[in-house]
Parts: C-alpha cells; structure tokens; sequence
C-alpha cells in the first residue's frame, strides 16, 4: 500500500509515528507539501491530507478526480478552514453553533455585532492566527488585530473547560483543556474516558462528523447553561496529547498488515 501523507510538517510527531507503523507493517508512507505539483497522483493508494493551507487545496482534488481515496476530502477540509463556511455547515445541520457573523475587519465589528459579549476570531483558519478576543463589539473593535477578514460569533459562558473530542474513523478521544488565553502557554489536556461522556454529546460528536462529512477531525464544546454548544470544528486535528493516536490512524488506513 502506497500512502501519502500532505503536511507542511514531515517531522509532526504523530504523523511520523504513524508512518513508521505503517513501513514496519511493509507499506510505503511518504510526506508531501501541500504545494508540491505531484504528476502521478493515481500512483498512491491513499493520500492522508493534514493543511491549512487553502491554496493548496486545488491540488488535491486532482487526486480525488483520479479516483484515489483522500482523507479528509477536500471540500470537507475547506469548510473547517473557512469559519464562514463551518458556521453555515454547521447551523444548516441543526447544530448547536454560536451566532456568527463575517466582516472584513475588526475595525467594522461595532457596526455589525450587537449588544452582548462576542468572540472575534480570524475567518480563516491558519498557523500564526491571533488568539481569540472576547468582549464587547466596542471593545473589540479598538482590538489589534492583522488587516483580514474576520467573524464574530455571540460568546457563551462554559464551565471554565474546552471539552474536546477527536476522531479518527470508528475511535473516538476526549479531554479536557482549559481556554486559550491571549499570553502562549502550553496546552495541557486531562484524558477522558470516552464511555463517561453523555450519550448527547457523543451523539452531538458523531453527527458533527457526518454534517461536514468528516473522518479524522477534532471538535470543540463548551458547557453552556442551556446545553452543550460547539465552537470549533477541526479537520485532521493534530492529536498530540493521544498516545493511541498513530495507531488508530493505521487501522483507519488498512495499513495493518504486509502486501
């Protein structure tokens, strides 16, 4: 089996685990950029595509057009890296997604944000973004903030925990990390067992999935007072606090045993 896996990132930990199993399985396992030009895309049996890049998505579907399985697919990767588009995805599906709207930049949020307290975020998901700001539409529009296009969404209080959850195919993870703060400090996150989780949140899991048409993704939730509400939808999360990570990637894959 011919694997080949689209990442910016050859030396990312989980990624390179995984593909050591799969060669000591007797597979072949390849890293390539998301802008790399490859002819013979049809010579891979699956491509594994990890990006933020969104200029490089275009590539890609050359591959899916040949007919060679690409996980995740490109049009469900592009929805997950345009808030926009996850906010539509998401409220389309009946999903508990926070009010959001798009502007060009923090400078017009007083203009378009109502009363409340919201959440200002890039639009579009990419390495570097800032972390989120929470205020008011006042507030927030005096924030220092990149010259982009950026969305609001209508902030809900939690329990003071990201409840996070990542899949890969059938295997499902869970933890809990507190909030992003403005200062970059390392993320820590407490396992959970995933049978612990109530049935409504797994349900609301597996369904977030099947809206964006996903199968290695991560999602966010926080504790609302009037029920669970997700912020965050992550296509092929980087799944480093998940030591089983690597392995289930290779069940996902079929790479599991010699051809």
């Amino acid at each position: 089996m011919r694997i080949r896996i689209v990442c910016d990132r050859p030396g990312h930990p989980t990624l390179a685990a995984f593909a050591s199993l799969a060669r000591a399985n007797g597979h072949h396992a390849e890293f390539v950029a998301p802008t790399t030009e490859v002819s013979n895309v049809e010579d891979a049996d699956l491509y594994l595509l990890k990006t933020r890049v969104r200029e490089a998505l275009p590539l890609w579907r050359r591959a899916e057009s040949a007919g060679v399985p690409v996980i995740n697919s490109v049009a469900a990767t592009e929805a997950c890296l345009d808030r926009r588009e996850m906010a539509r995805v998401a409220r389309a599906a009946g999903l508990p997604f926070p009010e959001t709207r798009t502007l060009d930049g923090a400078a017009r949020v007083a203009d378009h944000a109502g009363s409340g307290t919201w959440i200002l975020k890039s639009r579009h998901s990419h390495r570097g973004n800032p972390h989120p700001a929470v205020g008011t539409a006042e507030e927030l529009a005096r924030a220092r903030w990149p010259d982009e296009p950026v969305v609001v969404q209508r902030f809900h209080p939690g329990d003071g925990w990201d409840h996070k959850f990542w899949v890969v195919g059938d295997r499902v993870f869970a933890g809990l990390r507190r909030p992003p703060r403005r200062v970059a400090a390392p993320k820590h996150t407490h396992p959970v067992a995933w049978d612990t989780v109530p049935p409504t949140w797994r349900r609301l899991v597996h369904t977030t999935g099947r809206a964006f048409g996903l199968t290695i993704y991560g999602v966010d939730i926080i504790a609302a007072p009037h029920g669970p509400v997700i912020v965050d939808v992550n296509a092929f999360p980087g799944l480093r606090s998940i030591p089983d990570a690597p392995q289930a990637l290779v069940e996902l894959s079929g790479a599991t045993a010699p051809r």
